[in-house]
């Protein structure tokens, strides 16, 4: 091959895959004010001490947070709603967490 069909087979390469990554980004739209409060965090993570549970809090912008408890080994969950802070007993059998009232935050929490 001559060095203009290798520049032009490079060059074919180069652009053809671009194509569908210019056409994905048209059809996504910019965020609004009203999607922020869409978003959501993991926080506050914990496994127990036994390896056999894990917990962590699910919160969201101007929202209540959400206590995930899950067993690692089977299909045991567990959600407790207005709640974060999650932590396991020594031998894992129990889990203590604070619970926040409706429309009230913790010191120190988002707002």
């Amino acid at each position: 091959m001559t060095r203009i069909r290798l520049a032009a087979l490079a060059v074919a390469l180069l652009v053809v895959p671009s194509g569908p990554l210019l056409a994905q980004s048209a059809d996504k739209r910019p965020l609004e004010i009203a999607d922020y409060q869409m978003w959501r965090s993991i926080d506050n993570e914990e496994i127990s001490g036994d390896g056999a549970w894990v917990a962590w809090s699910y919160s969201r912008v101007r929202g209540d947070d959400t206590l995930q408890i899950r067993s690692v080994d089977g299909p045991t969950r567990y959600a407790v709603p207005r709640a974060r802070n999650g932590r396991f007993s020594a031998d894992a059998a129990w889990v203590a967490y604070t619970v926040v009232h409706p429309g009230l935050r913790p010191l120190g929490a988002r707002p």
